[in-house]
This record gives structure tokens, C-alpha cells and sequence, in this order.
């Protein structure tokens, strides 16, 4: 199977790279589309696609045209739209488009919430980009404040006097310090003392955390007061309960083992592939974050 994916990478998010190099790493035919001057078809094209791997808000009126004209494929990210615009998607499937699938990053997403939808939305977490370039270093008597928004947990932060650097993950924020995104926070993250991100569930839910987890000398999420009951329900999500009785005194160890173990770039392209019918490609990718993410 040849797997196009289309570069839809965003500030909190490098999904479509890491999903793509997860698979190139494992030997299987994948690509990514990264060149926004490389037209659809002429890329589509010479590529010769299976199924091509997109998000919704990153579609053309190309990529459609040619989808529905053609054999190719579509998995598409569906993250964060509108119950009119998943209406939209829906509509891709009577222009002819092939779509196999829909799936979700959100943590909250009900994949039952339409059983009359013409389409299937699964749910694919973010996953600790293993690929990005990591820059370790001794950390300084800084935090790194990160967020989209200025909180009110920001605020007391700011407040506090305690030197620190406010980051914004949005291009149109006012207030931060400077803006940033995850592929440059990768090279920066273990330069701060601790890591501290302030914002709701869309942000501490994001890949941001589960770098920052991997990365990062100390992590600390403070959800804003609405989203706390989310974030419980984020951690019981993603971690597995401790065995009773085991020692608990070393978290961010168990932490990041349990990230190693369930949230990288292979387990997602794990199921993806399963998604895609393709077991056999799904057992080696298995392999591979055993043999490379798991070793001691």
C-alpha cells in the first residue's frame, strides 16, 4: 500500500510528518507532501498514491476534483469541526471521493455520537514526535510558561516576579513574550527548569504534552478552572493505572515509559494501517517501536 500523506502540520501539531517517517523507518511505501508549491495533481501524480492522508481544513478544491476522478483513497483528520462541516465532509463521499475513514485527535470525541453518518470517525490520539530534533542541555533557573491565551494562571505567574518566559503557540496572541511551535520548542524544551502549559483541554491534550513529557526536566499542566474535570479524565485516558502496590516515588520515569510504550509516532501509524485494512504493515510497525523505541 502507498500511504500520501499531505503536510497539515501546525503549530501544536507535526502529526502528518511523524505518521509519514514512522512508516518510512519500517521500510513501507510513504510519502510526505510537503512542498505547498507542488501542485495536487502533479503530486498525486508522480507519487501514484494508494490512499492519501489529509485534514479536512487542508483540502482543495484540486485534491477533491482528482480524488473524484480517481482510485485514490482519503483518511482525513476531522479534528475540531463543526457538526455542519463534518455535514461538508460528507458530502465528498456523493462527489465520488473515496473516503475510508474519518479520525480525531480530541480525547473527547464521541466516535458514536451520529450512527447515521456516512462515514466512520475514529479516534487517533497525538502522539510524542520521536523524529524532531531534541537539543539536551543543562536547564536554566527559568520556567517556560506556554500557552495560546493569556490565563489567569498566567497572570499569577507574572505576578509572582519568578523569572520566566511566557511562549504562545498562536501567531495572533498579545501578551506572550514570543510566539513558538513544536518543532522549535523540541530544540528549546529541556533549556528551562520546568515546562508549565496553561490552557484547556485543546492544548493539554495536544502533542505538546506528550513531548513535553519526553523532553522536558520538570512538566506541570495548569488547566484553566472549567477544564479541570477534562484533564482528570486526559489522564485516565492515556495512563495506565499503577499496580497496586507499587512503588509510585519515581512518576516522570513511569510517565514517559508509559508514553514510550503507548503514545509515539509507531503506535499511531499501528493503527492507522489497521484502519486501512493493512495488518501485515501494522504487525511491522508493532515491531519496529519494540526494537527501537522499547529497547533498554
Amino acid at each position: 500500500m502507498r500511504i500520501l500523506f499531505h503536510n497539515y502540520s501546525t503549530t501544536t501539531s507535526t502529526e502528518s510528518r511523524y505518521l509519514a517517517a514512522s512508516m518510512q523507518n519500517c521500510g513501507l511505501q510513504a510519502d510526505l507532501w510537503a512542498d505547498p508549491n507542488v501542485s495536487a495533481y502533479d503530486m498525486l501524480d508522480s507519487f501514484g498514491p494508494d490512499v492519501l492522508v489529509s485534514h479536512y481544513k487542508f483540502l482543495t478544491n484540486d485534491i477533491v476534483k482528482y480524488l473524484s476522478q480517481s482510485k485514490v483513497s482519503l483518511a482525513l483528520n476531522t479534528t475540531g469541526a463543526t457538526q455542519a462541516e463534518l455535514i461538508g465532509i460528507e458530502n465528498l463521499i456523493d462527489q465520488g471521493v473515496d473516503l475510508k475513514f474519518g479520525f480525531s485527535n480530541d480525547f473527547k470525541f464521541n466516535t458514536k455520537s451520529d450512527p447515521n453518518r456516512k462515514f466512520k470517525i475514529h479516534r487517533l490520539l497525538p502522539a510524542a514526535d520521536l523524529f524532531l530534533a531534541k537539543a539536551p542541555r543543562k536547564p536554566k533557573e527559568i520556567v517556560g510558561v506556554l500557552g495560546v491565551d493569556v490565563t489567569q494562571e498566567m497572570e499569577e505567574i507574572v505576578n509572582s516576579k519568578k523569572p520566566h518566559h511566557l511562549m504562545s503557540l498562536s501567531t495572533g496572541s498579545n501578551g506572550f513574550d514570543f510566539n513558538t511551535n513544536l518543532a522549535e520548542l523540541s530544540e528549546i524544551l529541556s533549556f528551562y527548569s520546568k515546562i508549565l502549559i496553561c490552557g484547556d483541554h485543546r492544548l493539554f491534550s495536544s502533542q505538546l504534552f506528550f513531548d513535553a513529557c519526553l523532553n522536558a526536566h520538570s512538566l506541570e499542566v495548569l488547566p484553566t478552572e472549567e477544564s479541570k474535570p477534562a484533564w482528570a479524565e486526559f489522564l485516565e485516558v492515556i495512563f495506565e493505572e499503577p499496580p497496586e502496590g507499587e512503588d509510585a516515588s519515581d512518576m516522570t520515569s513511569k510517565i514517559k515509559n508509559q508514553i514510550l510504550k503507548n503514545h509515539t509516532p509507531f503506535n499511531r501509524s499501528a493503527k492507522m494501517l489497521k484502519l486501512l485494512g493493512d495488518n501485515e504493515s501494522a504487525e511491522k510497525m508493532e515491531k519496529m517501536r519494540n526494537e527501537v523505541v522499547m529497547q533498554p
